[in-house]
């Protein structure tokens, strides 16, 4: 009978080792998503080694490298489109192929490597839009208009994921990649961009579930055939859990069948440090998919096709090491299993790579200075229209009249300590002799300094005045807060806020 019992207790030993095993993920994983221009640029291989170098600096766990957009492609074959006209070329004429050279250099580095697929690529030149586009426009989900402008031929490349044509095509592109290259799987890139689906967006959401399948199935067999590892199938969505159900992503769905290995939720154009995860975290808590946030590069308004001014604050166009230890606390400290860069050019960042890994582990960067930046609307921004055109993004809270107030909420994960923490927050259009009314998590911010500032922006000079105050563990929450503003007196001209920073400096 004790034998009976020691061996039945190994038993439930070996069922409960594999149980945790199969549901154990990786911890602090990081994923580069790379759109391939800076492949594109190199015409020799020393070039293209130069970039393999620069990447593989990172110690990424993951490169995902830009194949598909969904149609024109990266790589000589017989089904996507291949447009001439990059530095690369030279490369194709002296007999190489750049997007095999990246696959294997990076996965020789023990970096696993995925072919990145943009679901619907909006880049609307008219040499992108491909003659399997224009031969199906009907399948389409913009409406030919006879204008053939970027914006025009942009909406004519989203296709209808309900229409089997539409998935049958683009799977070929996949099986070829596939094929064709040792890839250690996909990403599908749902954040270039909706719409996927005609309506009804919730019940086609099946014709994009039984696309996942059928990729699952690709990637699955492959395997098999190659007699290796799994391969990895992950999607980069929208980080509005809501606005994907809307869009008919039913990541749900996706997650309970075992379809994805990672999903991968953010932002589209502009980094954003606020962003919640808890959505996330309760779709893949328990199970075998990862969960991997991401940050694009871009954070404010620089250039002229985008609506809306630049910071009042001054250069605030891009992500800057600070501001990466700062997005990286706020997502970390939400708990993911990673965390991920999407678009980081290594030719605009390439001296970062080296220190990303630490840059991205709150345990590694607490002693580093961060800098919080908020000037964007917490929403979804979903295409050119909204983020570009209409600058809908980075519109501030207008104050008319004495009495109005505006509330800002935003995330905080730094450590607060001994740190020296200042808040700076600026009001256009507001004079020294306006009064405003300013508190964190209602605590009233008395000590706070004004001054007066002249900006320049477009040959117009902007009056604002800048708020700066030191904060300590009295105002400051870890995780959620909240200013408010008031306006106390009645101005000459409409003030404008929701422009603010905090910078954590620790203490030596």
């Amino acid at each position: 009978m004790k034998n009976y019992f020691f061996h039945l207790l190994i038993v439930l030993f070996a069922i409960f080792s594999f149980t945790c095993t199969k549901n154990q993920k990786p911890q602090q994983t990081l994923i580069i998503t790379s759109d391939f221009g800076s492949v594109r640029r190199c015409s020799t291989l020393k070039e293209l080694q130069n970039v393999i170098n620069t990447m593989s600096s990172a110690k990424p766990d993951i490169m995902t490298l830009d194949a598909a957009a969904p149609d024109l492609v990266n790589f000589h074959n017989s089904v996507g489109l291949f447009i001439k006209g990059s530095p690369f070329d030279a490369l194709f004429e002296q007999g190489y192929d750049p997007y095999g050279i990246m696959v294997d250099s990076l996965r020789k580095r023990d970096i696993k490597v995925l072919a990145n697929i943009r679901m619907n690529d909006h880049h609307g030149k008219v040499v992108y839009w491909t003659p399997w586009e224009r031969e199906h426009v009907q399948w389409s989900l913009g409406k030919d208009t006879g204008a053939r402008d970027w914006k025009a031929i942009g909406r004519l490349r989203h296709m209808d994921y309900a229409i089997q044509g539409v998935r049958d095509y683009r799977f070929s592109i996949l099986k070829e990649i596939v094929g064709r290259y040792n890839v250690d799987g996909l990403q599908l890139d749902f954040g270039r961009t909706v719409p996927f689906l005609s309506e009804p967006k919730k019940e086609n959401a099946k014709f994009l579930t039984a696309y996942l399948e059928r990729i699952r199935t690709l990637l699955d067999d492959t395997a098999q055939k190659n007699n290796s590892t799994r391969k990895l199938l992950g999607v980069l969505v929208p980080w509005d859990y809501q606005f994907c159900a809307n869009e008919g992503l039913d990541v749900k769905t996706w997650v309970d069948q075992g379809l994805v290995d990672y999903i991968s939720p953010g932002e589209w154009y502009y980094a954003d440090w606020n962003i919640p995860l808890k959505e996330w975290k309760n779709l893949t808590d328990g199970t075998n998919c990862a969960l991997y946030p991401f940050t694009p590069g871009n954070v404010s308004p620089q250039w002229d096709f985008e609506c809306g001014e630049p910071s009042l604050l001054g250069n605030n166009y891009v992500l800057t090491p600070e501001k990466i230890r700062a997005i990286a606390d706020n997502f970390m400290n939400q708990q993911p299993d990673g965390f991920a860069f999407y678009n980081f050019y290594t030719f605009d960042y390439g001296e970062y790579y080296p220190h990303l890994r630490e840059w991205t582990n709150p345990q590694k960067n607490s002693s580093l200075k961060k800098h919080y930046f908020n000037c964007r609307k917490m929403m979804y921004h979903a295409n050119e229209r909204q983020a570009f055109d209409e600058g809908i993004a980075f519109e501030r809270e207008k104050l008319h009249n004495a009495g109005d107030s505006a509330r800002f909420i935003f995330r905080y994960a730094s450590p607060i300590g001994k740190n020296k923490i200042e808040l700076k927050m600026i009001f256009k259009n507001m004079k020294s002799s306006d009064k405003m009314d300013i508190r964190l998590n209602n605590n009233e911010l008395v000590n706070g300094k004004w001054q007066e500032q002249q900006v320049l922006y477009k040959d117009n000079e902007i009056t604002a005045m800048l708020f700066q105050c030191e904060l300590t563990e009295k105002e400051l929450s870890f995780g959620e807060n909240n200013i408010v503003v008031t306006l106390q007196s009645e101005p000459d001209n409409t003030i404008e806020a929701g422009e603010f920073e905090i910078w954590v400096t620790p203490e030596s």
